[in-house]
């Protein structure tokens, strides 16, 4: 399938569906223009469009959503150039969505691998987002030089090789392991997960991640940011302090539930969500 055609002078309508780069993108929210900027959203790992099948009717009642797939994962391609799954290669496509979009400056929000390229978008392109928010997100809180994540990934990256398609459930962040999903999200997950190419996963792993590693970079978060905080996922509560010490404008909400925070308490994210994106509205 060949990527969409960009039409700059006419922006996709809500509703619609395409490919930009690879990518998969869904449009939601109202047809008609609305004063709220657009909202994008990053799934993780091993997910998909479904990762926000809980948030994305809420969230989008007053505001476009934009919901993107990652590489080999859904409906996104699979592509067997490496560079493709770099940061700036991401950081690229989506800046080509923003334009597409028509505007200026939006909200971004990422969920666990999502979330690690949501921020290195924003590190980035500093100018293209009025606010940003996350949830739980590990490959965040790592330096490009710690070895001992390196070597993690990369042997991950193998045994993601060795095993094939048939392994891929095996894998902890697989939606097969999750225990706390509404049965919706869930089986749509697992529908998804089918979809799954091996080797993208590969070079996600191995690639992607690495990429996104931003802790010695957390001060350069100048624009209003908000952690949306599964406060059950015991390892990633001692990454608070350091966020807090490191981003300037931290805003952080608790809420009872681990990882996929988002999809394990949708009301409560979205209300958190909501509250935030309305107190940043941009000019």
């Amino acid at each position: 399938m060949q990527d969409a055609p960009p039409a700059p002078d006419a922006p996709p309508r809500t509703g619609e569906s395409f490919h930009l780069h690879g990518l998969h993108v869904d449009l939601h929210g109202p047809r008609e223009e609305t004063q709220a900027p657009p909202l994008l959203l990053i799934h993780g790992f091993m997910a998909s469009r479904a990762q926000w099948h809980g948030n994305v009717e809420r969230l989008s009642r007053r505001r476009r959503v934009a919901v993107v797939e990652l590489l080999g994962h859904g409906r996104a391609h699979a592509p067997a150039d490496p560079e493709a799954y770099t940061i700036p290669r991401y950081v690229e496509t989506l800046e080509a969505l923003r334009e597409r979009l028509g505007v200026r400056r939006w909200h971004v929000c990422g969920q666990s691998l999502g979330a690690g390229i949501s921020v290195a978008y924003v590190l980035a392109k500093p100018g293209a987002a009025i606010a940003q928010a996350f949830t739980n997100s590990g490959a965040v809180m790592t330096r490009p030089d710690d070895a001992a994540k390196v070597r993690e990934r990369r042997a991950t990256a193998a045994q993601i090789r060795a095993g094939g398609r048939a392994k891929l459930p095996e894998a902890r962040v697989h939606p097969a392991r999750a225990t706390r999903y509404p049965p919706e999200t869930k089986a749509r997950l697992m529908a998804d997960a089918a979809l799954l190419d091996p080797e993208a996963m590969a070079r996600a792993m191995e690639i992607t991640v690495a990429g996104t590693a931003a802790m010695h970079r957390l001060h350069e978060l100048r624009l209003p940011t908000l952690l949306i905080n599964g406060r059950w996922e015991k390892r990633f509560q001692a990454h608070l302090p350091a966020l807090r010490a490191g981003i300037p404008h931290l805003e952080v909400v608790d809420l009872e539930g681990g990882h996929s925070i988002n999809a394990e308490q949708p009301e409560g994210f979205d209300n958190a969500l909501e509250a935030f994106l309305d107190r940043h509205p941009g000019p």
